[in-house]
């Protein structure tokens, strides 16, 4: 077999037949998986024997290298656009947040007022109904001594029909009774 291929040409056929048959007996999946792995290490490979022969530069990169400052002004351009723009879109979406802000900051005051409102009325109601408490306790008593003393019982007033004033006077009457 040494001797054969000692006398035989080489041909790629040779390299690319068994190539070939291998990937031909591949699934689909394992084609793909091959072709990701296979691809970037001929990548690093050639990238390997440029920066060993000294070659860094293509055909394509000696063109580009003439015109290298205006590639970079093009590339700044275009890169200040974009900032621009997306500072733009930021302080418009800054805007929206802090309208948001200040409508939600609103709603919570009138809730807050409203609130403090509702607190103020039951602390108002549970004082005129300790009041009318008391009022009713002293003149039960109170009527009961001075319907002894006078003959006559105490009138409270009816509480739905006096104001705040009518009602101490009625209850510092009610004391004086006492």
């Amino acid at each position: 077999m040494a001797a054969e291929a000692a006398g035989k040409p080489f041909e790629m056929f040779d390299v690319v037949a068994p190539i070939a048959e291998v990937f031909s007996h591949l699934l689909f999946e394992e084609f793909v998986m091959v072709v990701l792995t296979i691809l970037p290490l001929f990548m690093g490979l050639v990238a390997a024997l440029h920066v060993m022969t000294g070659v860094t530069q293509g055909p394509l990169d000696a063109e580009v290298s003439g015109d290298l400052g205006a590639l970079g002004s093009t590339i700044h351009h275009d890169i200040e656009e974009s900032t621009a723009s997306v500072q733009g879109g930021m302080s418009k979406v800054d805007q929206h947040i802090a309208e948001l802000q200040r409508g939600h900051d609103q709603r919570f005051a009138d809730l807050h007022k409203d609130l403090a409102g509702i607190v103020w009325e039951l602390s108002k109601l549970r004082a005129d109904m300790a009041r009318w408490q008391a009022l009713a306790q002293l003149g039960g008593r109170g009527g009961s001594r001075g319907a002894t003393r006078s003959g006559s019982a105490a009138v409270l007033p009816d509480p739905s029909s006096t104001s705040d004033d009518s009602a101490r006077a009625a209850g510092a009457a009610a004391r004086d009774l006492v």
